[in-house]
């Protein structure tokens, strides 16, 4: 039971730090910075550039508590909320199923 719940913790920790990292460093195929920062302009957050490092760090940040077990609950909140606005705020007006785009 714990070596099962250590790999899942480590997996979606790793996870949530490389999404993370695309927003913030551009890795893994992803934007950096500068591209994330126009969407969230276009999505109302403003200053873009704030929130986008804002969300970018707080998903890195999370990930790696949670892949490394630091800190308790500190890393599953802090993930927890950025993916709360995540939904609501990029996906919340298409609806439940992903076909759609949705949450």
């Amino acid at each position: 039971m714990n070596a099962g719940l250590a790999l899942a913790r480590i997996v979606f920790g790793l996870m949530m730090a490389a999404h993370g990292s695309q927003k913030l460093f551009g890795w893994f195929g992803g934007y950096g910075i500068g591209a994330v920062s126009g969407f969230f302009e276009s999505l109302g957050f403003r200053p873009g550039r704030f929130f986008a490092a804002a969300a970018s760090v707080a998903e890195l940040t999370s990930g790696l508590l949670l892949a490394l077990g630091l800190f308790g609950p500190i890393g599953p909140a802090l993930m927890l909320s950025v993916m709360i606005v995540a939904a609501v705020s990029v996906h919340g007006a298409n609806g439940f199923f992903a076909t759609s785009n949705g949450i």
